[in-house]
């Protein structure tokens, strides 16, 4: 770990003392594993961890949730799954994602304010601030920290302090919402989630890294790694997935 990385660290440990009580929304990824990590390190008992469940997460890191939060030593508390009913959002408006963080942290900040925590953070990291994100906007309005963001990591040098503490996740491929498959004003419903956590997981059972399965009327797109291209070409006849989708 070189001086810079190591400096950063310093300041992210700093603002978390000066944050005090922390709850961090956590989601089994990279950035918010480590942040919990550095966060109970700095904290203890003063910082926990809350996971708001739902089918807009591969049913692979739900499975998991536990065993990750684990790898930190703090707390976790888990919500149950939210009522994706939403008129609005299952529309699947422009703004969905911002439609969505307002829904999953509204769930998460009146938790947290029960069990004594004020302060809430999120795993948003320096390379962020270059991406369009627009469930931010809803963080920014919620008064969410980014302490990653504030201490100037990005996802490279998240990996390698991840790697340095001995974190499971500093390799995890990047996490993403599985409503982020289906195009804007196509409707989100649990059926749709439903196949494409099928269909990406039957991919990353074989092997696949960075999966993708993208919906666009009746058809399926699928990304995987450029390296693995040319092997889930010659395995898209599979009977196993040819079925999964077609059921």
């Amino acid at each position: 770990m070189n001086d810079e990385i190591a400096a950063k660290q310093r300041i992210l440990y700093f603002n978390l003392r000066r944050a005090g009580r922390v709850a961090i929304a956590f989601s089994g990824g990279v950035d918010s594993t480590l942040l919990l990590r550095v966060a109970h390190d700095e904290l203890g008992n003063d910082a926990i961890g809350i996971y708001c469940d739902s089918a807009l997460q591969p049913s692979r890191e739900r499975e998991r949730i536990r065993e990750i939060a684990g790898s930190t030593g703090a707390e976790l508390i888990i919500l149950e799954e939210f009522d994706l009913g939403e008129d609005v959002f299952r529309r699947n408006p422009e703004n969905r994602c911002y439609l969505c963080k307002r829904l999953i942290f509204d769930r998460i900040i009146r938790v947290a304010k029960k069990h004594g925590f004020n302060t809430i953070a999120d795993g948003s990291n320096a390379d962020d601030r270059h991406d369009f994100r627009p469930g931010k906007k809803a963080l920014l309005e919620m008064d969410v920290i980014s302490p990653l963001q504030e201490a100037g990591l990005t996802k490279d040098e998240i990996r390698i302090l991840s790697r340095h503490l001995g974190l499971p996740t500093w390799d995890k491929d990047a996490l993403a919402c599985l409503a982020t498959r289906i195009p804007f004003h196509d409707e989100i419903s649990p059926e749709k989630l439903r196949l494409i956590d099928g269909i990406e997981d039957l991919l990353v059972k074989r092997g696949y890294r960075n999966v993708r399965a993208r919906l666009a009327g009746d058809r399926v797109s699928l990304e995987v790694r450029p390296a693995q291209g040319e092997r889930l070409r010659s395995e898209l006849l599979s009977l196993e997935l040819e079925a999964l989708i077609r059921n």
